[in-house]
């Protein structure tokens, strides 16, 4: 499986943003999140993640179409910088893979997804749900980057994505890790399909998640440098990797 992996920089309190994209191969099954095809009256949102097309195709001996879920393993770590040396940021990883029960519909499906020019975040879970939430989050950083005349603020971010996800309760299947620089430095947050947030140094989600942790608690240190933490993601080089800058 391809994995891509986004590296943020900044030097000089946030003048200098730039993004790399790492691809590497590894290997992850995931069996996907199911959505129930239920009547879902008693919402508290009038949003219901049912579709009653599918359910009289169901009732008439047809197989129920199934959603793309991005069967991923996504991380994130936050770098810092030295004395001698003062440029610190968030690194961010991916797989590529996109799962349709068991068979695989998308070896190149874009899982790190533009916020704004100084933040990027990672999805898991349905791939449709993944893009649509990103993308209207990154319209309303947008203007609001418009009407204020300031760079966005990562925490911004952060509250939107969990307020929208809280909101419905956990039916949009989004399972996000955000990373960004701000005048507050490199900060990195995961968010739940539910809208709870944790802030960390380091970071996995989906279903690839323990594996990548056991990997990070063994081997993250505070002051590994960006060419380390590179190594970290990748698994020490063991995957075949590809630079884009």
């Amino acid at each position: 499986m391809r994995a891509a992996y986004a590296a943020l920089t900044s030097a000089q309190h946030g003048k200098r943003v730039t993004a790399q994209l790492l691809l590497f191969i590894t290997g992850n099954t995931f069996p996907g999140w199911r959505l129930e095809a239920t009547d879902r009256s008693s919402s508290p949102t009038p949003f219901k993640p049912d579709a009653h097309r599918n359910i009289a195709l169901e009732g008439r001996g047809y197989h129920v179409p199934k959603a793309t879920k991005t069967g991923t393993t996504i991380v994130g770590v936050i770098f810092e910088g030295t004395w001698y040396k003062q440029q610190d940021g968030v690194c961010l990883g991916a797989d590529t893979r996109a799962t349709e029960g068991p068979i695989v519909a998308d070896k190149n499906c874009a899982k790190i997804h533009y916020l704004a020019p100084n933040m990027y975040c990672c999805g898991a879970g349905t791939a449709a749900d993944t893009a649509k939430t990103t993308d209207l989050i990154s319209s309303q950083l947008e203007l609001h980057r418009l009407s204020t005349g300031r760079e966005s603020r990562v925490v911004t971010a952060m509250t939107l994505l969990k307020q929208m996800l809280f909101k419905y309760q956990g039916h949009i299947g989004a399972a996000l890790v955000l990373g960004g620089y701000d005048f507050n430095g490199p900060q990195l947050f995961t968010i739940h399909p539910h809208g709870s947030t944790d802030k960390l140094p380091f970071v996995t989600m989906g279903s690839g998640s323990l594996a990548a942790m056991a990997i990070f608690e063994s081997r993250y240190k505070p002051n590994m440098t960006v060419s380390r933490r590179r190594s970290l993601i990748s698994m020490d080089g063991k995957r075949q990797v590809h630079f884009a800058r």
